[in-house]
């Protein structure tokens, strides 16, 4: 599942539901309770490559997960 929606992509459904994405669901985990720490913006020097952050937090949250899968629970998710 990606971190967030394609660009491009349009972030809802014809009949409104939200596309799903991991970001939607991991803030649904509360992970901060769980012991996930983001990790920090790496400083960037004039001259340096723009840091693509939402890659780095995808690879914090996947090894996070690998780690503490068996821990996490969801309880049930009906929309109304």
């Amino acid at each position: 599942m990606p971190w967030v929606p394609e660009p491009g992509s349009k972030p809802s459904k014809p009949d409104g539901r939200q596309v799903p994405h991991r970001l939607s669901l991991w803030n649904m985990i509360n992970p901060a309770e769980l012991g996930f720490r983001a990790p920090e913006r790496p400083r960037r020097q004039p001259g340096d490559p723009p840091v693509d952050y939402i890659k780095i937090l995808g690879e914090a949250s996947t090894k996070f997960l690998d780690e503490n899968g068996d821990k996490i629970r969801f309880k049930r998710f009906v929309e109304k």
